[in-house]
């Protein structure tokens, strides 16, 4: 990822409640092709840049809303996210032949359920 030699990224933006500068380290074309950046899809626009200096240094809510808002339809517009959603929750669905962990299961865990039948052999 640090060589952007990818065509295709799983990733979660870690917003806040209100935005502010961490939008240009998102999206503003200062952070292209800089290792280790955040913005791994190489947005490189001056209507983007322009856009996240309006939310950096917002003062005023309502102006905050609508520079967000405008952000929003111009990363759509350029095609430089897939937006995703996830539940709060993970939803797992268990099988008779596999032992659990006491623990509710992650979907990142690697040792969340093992085969029973495997464990009997032993």
């Amino acid at each position: 990822m640090r060589k952007f030699d990818y065509d295709l990224v799983l990733h979660f933006h870690p917003h806040v409640s209100i935005p502010g500068k961490e939008q240009s380290i998102f999206w503003s074309s200062r952070w292209v092709n800089v290792p280790g950046t955040l913005n791994l899809s190489g947005v490189s626009s001056s209507n983007v840049d322009a856009v996240t200096r309006k939310i950096r240094n917002c003062k005023n809510s309502k102006k905050l809303k609508v520079y967000t808002s405008l952000l929003d339809r111009l990363i759509g517009v350029g095609y430089y996210i897939i937006p995703g959603w996830a539940p709060p929750e993970n939803r797992v669905a268990y099988w008779h032949k596999l032992n659990m962990k006491d623990t509710p299961a992650s979907l990142y865990d690697t040792d969340t359920a093992w085969v029973r039948e495997l464990e009997q052999r032993n």
